[in-house]
């Protein structure tokens, strides 16, 4: 199951969690009277409601396809195990792009289209002036690196056709007709992309770092962007598929030490702990 289609359904589930994540907190913001509106930078028509009606209908949604496709599997529910997964990401697919609104009352479809904006504003940094709502995005996405590698699996595994000759033997008790194109070891191509989109969120975040410390010269900005530094090395340090001693160590060695200097970071710069005198 993990070795064939597990990587697409919890890819397509974790879009669903993350932005209901994001409007429970939006939730959270407007019962405590927070205007939220305001502190991203959003349109007026910005509101919870959508964002939480359709982050669970695109969980349940691909809930359902999985539940089917392991029936499928376990008690051949249906005979065509292959459709559920591309229904999932078809049903996603559907809701995300469909061009009109799915909530009339809650304008949906101009949410979407902003998200689509800010997504090219992040980007594109350095080249453009990051708004906070920008720098919450790419916050998000410095979160998303296995989410990217589930979709780059799933892509892989359907261009080349994998994904389609994979089975259980239950006479030999192993899954058959698994290659090595679609894994960091067997392809100099995959393992690339995978090293990219692992980057990737954090040289975004990195880069908006870079812009803002450019334009104030405030030593927060700098030190932000030494967290990300770390992390990227850290990330870095773990691709090589050959991992000897010395690399082990420095590994572990920097993942101490970003790991402290984040922690350290968000609990008294980012959340504003009472103990930071003088502020950052």
């Amino acid at each position: 199951l993990a070795v064939a289609y597990y990587p697409l359904f919890r890819g397509l589930f974790l879009i669903g969690f993350f932005a209901s994540c994001y409007g429970v907190v939006l939730f959270a913001w407007k019962r405590h009277g927070v205007d939220y509106r305001s502190v991203l930078g959003v349109p007026s028509e910005h509101n919870y409601h959508a964002v939480v009606r359709g982050s669970f209908t695109v969980m349940s949604s691909v809930f359902a396809c999985f539940a089917l496709y392991v029936l499928t599997l376990t008690s051949s529910l249906t005979p065509d195990k292959h459709a559920w997964p591309l229904s999932a990401a078809l049903a996603t697919l559907l809701f995300l792009l469909w061009p009109r609104d799915w909530m009339p009352e809650w304008r949906d479809f101009s949410q979407r289209v902003a998200l689509v904006r800010c997504l090219a504003r992040v980007l594109t940094a350095p080249l453009t002036a990051p708004a906070f709502a920008d720098t919450v995005l790419a916050d998000v996405l410095t979160s998303m690196p296995k989410l990217l590698l589930d979709f780059l699996r799933m892509s892989c595994l359907y261009s080349s056709g994998e994904a389609f000759r994979i089975a259980y033997d239950p006479e030999l008790g192993a899954i058959s007709g698994t290659e090595d194109a679609c894994t960091p070891g067997g392809s100099t191509d995959y393992f690339t992309a995978s090293a990219v989109l692992s980057l990737l969120p954090f040289e975004i975040r990195l880069m908006q770092c870079v812009r803002q410390l450019v334009a104030t010269g405030q030593r927060r900005h700098a030190l932000n962007c030494v967290k990300y530094c770390c992390s990227m090395t850290v990330v870095g340090l773990s691709l090589p598929s050959q991992q000897t001693a010395g690399l082990h160590a420095a590994w572990w060695a920097i993942s101490v030490f970003s790991t402290l200097f984040a922690g350290g970071w968000d609990l008294y710069a980012d959340w504003g702990h009472p103990l930071v005198h003088p502020p950052l």
